[in-house]
């Protein structure tokens, strides 16, 4: 689920004023294709023809043009991806089952052959053997404001079910299958990298025609409306239509079962095979309950078109993608109810038509604005929808919600890595904790900070102005700011651009009895003296163990119920609190409503004095803690 600044202008205004950059209703269109491809079910292979329609939008001219061909990364086990992917290796080591695009042909709108000055690069290490990225010199620049036409005649051998793409028996996945534009910036670069094992895509947005021809016996779904569908003979020719998009994909069997409904003014259709029928209507449910609550949250859903596909069962490595207008999910054959799967990876997915689809950040350099965020809502609509403890699983024995699967994940990688970083240059697991689970986090205890309501605004805001256009991480970080009316950098840069622990620890909970008073008084203190027989010297002190600062409250509970709330900035190492009083400490508790997600160790955020820990209310409150923290120190452990 990773910088174009196409209009300076408008970012420059921006940066002044919200409201003075006029929100988009469509986009600049600036990368249009209309392509024609013929699918050969026996060879597995895709012969095609595009027209793409490129124009200028920067000040700078354009001397190339660098083309992305994804489906070389299944070319041979040399590719980037494959060698990123390290042990998955076996599954493409039949001859059969590799993939690859050849461009037969090209040449521009000036009737220049340009076939020969294309050239592979490799533009993010000095793999030779990747064939990922190409670029062709020009015949002449492109000005800017100026376009340019580009005709492509290609190849595509499709490989086994790989990533999101290729062939299960007589089942189609097919995307990333065309060649396609990088994104030329404003500083006169094209912004177009090899395709990785933890990347994924960035491109501007378009118009796409597509017409695909495939045996007559087949059923396709993919992107964009339907404009016709004509069986002739043996083939069947099926014409999709789709405005303000960045990519395109499809799928094709003649297995296929088709529901549709219509919610929100949108289309639905689900595309799935017989043993997937009893997730029909849960998946309908799930699409529902997002798009209510994106609605709520960005902004209407304005296409009139998704697809959802539910891939066969030997397939589901097609499953868990976005594409615009067209999503994969998954599910399995009677999946029970309270295993939410199928619900959630439905939900994400349709997430990513908003964060990566119409607010088109580079999925290559900052991930965790399209694979983050979606995440973060990911985990409130399941939340609202299914319940905050059990919004995963939900049996007697085992509940699972977001929030917690999250922490599991993030604690004891806290310092690992830092999350704003190119999405290829994580190792082992890290893009997914830092692209995914602890932007959740963070996000979730921004919230915690500065309520509900603001957060809502703030990514309502933040989609209205950054729709179908190319938002960066401080876009984002602006919107929060301008929003809140508070400079919120310090939190950003703590958790987003660092690796910093937060780690809030109440390290001691003292209560002494003073001893009888001797000496000489006041006559104030006299009177208070006689009128208490007992006193109590009580002592608590909060450690801040990580280096992350964050205000944070204290909580100090005494033996009669009584009970003391106080707001710490949190930025000295240590915390005192002293009191001299005729009741003792129970408790005390450090960030008692957990609102700092990010606090790498819930465990030590409370402390009972030590002779409190045989009393009966001490186990009451105990049990509390111990529930609230039993999941996740087992996960971990696990």
């Amino acid at each position: 689920m990773k910088k174009l600044w196409c209009h300076v202008f408008a970012v420059l205004i921006f940066c002044s004023s919200l409201t003075a950059q006029p929100a988009r209703t469509k986009s600049l269109r600036n990368a249009s294709y209309n392509i024609k491809v013929t699918l050969n079910a026996q060879k597995k292979q895709l012969s095609g023809t595009e027209i793409i329609t490129w124009k200028n939008i920067t000040s700078k001219p354009a001397t190339d043009i660098r083309l992305h061909l994804y489906m070389n990364a299944f070319k041979n086990n040399y590719s980037t991806f494959l060698k990123e992917a390290g042990g998955s290796l076996k599954l493409l080591s039949k001859k059969e089952r590799w993939g690859w695009i050849k461009i037969r042909k090209i040449t521009d709108s000036y009737n220049n052959n340009l076939t020969d000055k294309l050239k592979f690069i490799h533009p993010d290490d000095n793999n030779s053997e990747d064939r990922t990225v190409a670029v062709v010199k020009l015949a002449r620049p492109v000005l800017p404001g100026r376009k340019i036409i580009l005709n492509i005649d290609f190849t595509t051998q499709l490989p086994a079910i790989y990533a999101r793409t290729g062939y299960y028996k007589n089942f189609f996945m097919i995307a990333q299958w065309f060649p396609k534009l990088g994104v030329f910036q404003k500083n006169g670069e094209w912004n177009c990298h090899q395709f990785h094992r933890n990347s994924e895509f960035f491109s501007d947005y378009g118009i796409y025609d597509v017409t695909v021809n495939v045996p007559a016996e087949f059923k396709v779904a993919g992107t964009g409306n339907i404009v016709s569908e004509v069986k002739k003979g043996l083939t069947k020719t099926v014409v999709f239509h789709a405005e303000d998009i960045h990519d395109f994909a499809w799928t094709a069997s003649p297995d296929f079962l088709i529901k549709e409904i219509n919610y929100r003014g949108t289309n639905i259709k689900l595309v799935y095979e017989k043993d997937h029928s009893s997730s029909v209507k849960r998946t309908f449910t799930a699409v529902k309950h997002a798009m209510d609550f994106f609605n709520s949250w960005a902004g209407p859903y304005p296409y009139k078109n998704l697809t959802i596909l539910h891939p066969p069962t030997g397939a589901f490595r097609a499953g868990g993608m976005e594409y615009p207008q067209f999503i994969t999910a998954g599910t399995f054959w009677n999946i029970p109810a309270n295993l939410r799967f199928t619900e959630l990876v439905t939900v994400h997915e349709f997430g990513h038509q908003y964060w990566y689809g119409m607010v088109g950040n580079n999925e290559f350099e900052e991930a965790w604005l399209d694979e983050g965020i979606n995440s973060y809502f990911e985990s409130k609509i399941m939340d609202k929808y299914y319940g905050e403890e059990s919004s995963i699983i939900n049996l007697k024995f085992l509940k699972v919600g977001e929030i917690v699967n999250a922490r599991n994940t993030y604690i004891g990688n806290t310092r690992r890595d830092k999350t704003l970083r190119p999405s290829w240059t994580y190792t082992g697991g890290g893009y997914s904790i830092f692209s995914y689970q602890k932007p959740v986090l963070m996000l979730k205890t921004l919230e915690n900070i500065i309520g509900t309501d603001l957060m809502q605004k703030i990514f309502r805001t933040y989609f209205e102005q950054w729709k179908f256009r190319h938002p960066g991480t401080e876009n984002f970080i602006e919107i929060v700011n301008k929003v809140t009316g508070k400079d919120y950098n310090w939190f950003f840069d703590q958790f987003l651009k660092n690796s910093l622990e937060l780690d809030y620890k109440v390290a001691s909970v003292t209560s002494k009895k003073m001893p009888k008073p001797d000496g000489i008084f006041s006559d104030s203190t006299k009177k208070k003296l006689k009128k208490n027989s007992d006193l109590y010297y009580s002592v608590v002190k909060i450690h801040r163990k990580g280096e992350a600062v964050m205000p944070v409250d204290v909580l100090i509970v005494f033996d009669n119920s009584d009970s003391l709330r106080y707001k710490w900035d949190g930025k000295e190492r240590w915390k005192k609190y002293t009191f001299i009083r005729d009741n003792k400490i129970l408790y005390a508790e450090v960030d008692p409503q957990n609102k700092l997600l990010l606090d790498s160790n819930f465990t030590n955020n409370s402390r009972f004095t030590e002779k409190n820990r045989k009393a009966t209310t001490f186990f009451s409150i105990s049990l509390i803690c111990f529930y609230q923290n039993l999941i996740q120190i087992l996960s971990f452990i696990a």
